[in-house]
């Protein structure tokens, strides 16, 4: 919710339409922010733009890695930090929820987008085929869907 509210409300350097394109690419490679960043920074200032956002979002956790490494393992135990990760985790799951709830009003706009929505939860749940295999097979559906609510090919 942050970087949209950046990048696609107060500094318009991208669509909501592109954004979502962004999130969608970076769910099914490693590290959806960083791969995120990298697009929205490609988008606004090309080859350029895509190392600085990419730098910008990797360098400041790398250090803090480096940096924090070796308190860690003295102050892993400790209950006071124990608490506070838990309450970060409850922070982040929030976050999450929040964002598959604006992901949701976007992208859930007529019945085949919420079929294959549901059909994609559900086979990713419950069963155990590969996301990929998911992936190729769910798009097939959706645009198959599509041909058939719409009458016509997805432009």
């Amino acid at each position: 919710p942050l970087i949209q509210q950046e990048v696609v409300n107060t500094y318009h350097w991208v669509s909501m339409n592109d954004f979502m394109v962004g999130i969608a690419l970076g769910q099914i490679t490693p590290g959806p922010v960083l791969i995120t960043a990298t697009f929205i920074g490609y988008k606004v200032a090309s080859f350029a733009g895509a190392i600085i956002a990419t730098l910008g979002i990797f360098l400041p956790s790398f250090f803090l890695v480096i940096l924090t490494a070796e308190i860690h393992q003295k102050i892993e135990h400790n209950s006071i930090v124990r608490a506070a990760i838990r309450g970060i985790m409850a922070a982040f799951t929030g976050m999450m929820a929040l964002v598959v709830i604006n992901i949701a009003r976007s992208a859930l706009v007529n019945i085949p987008s919420v079929v294959v929505a549901l059909g994609t939860f559900a086979l990713l749940r419950f069963t155990k085929l590969g996301t990929i295999w998911v992936i190729i097979g769910v798009g097939t559906i959706y645009w198959f869907l599509n041909l058939i609510t719409n009458g016509y090919l997805i432009h």
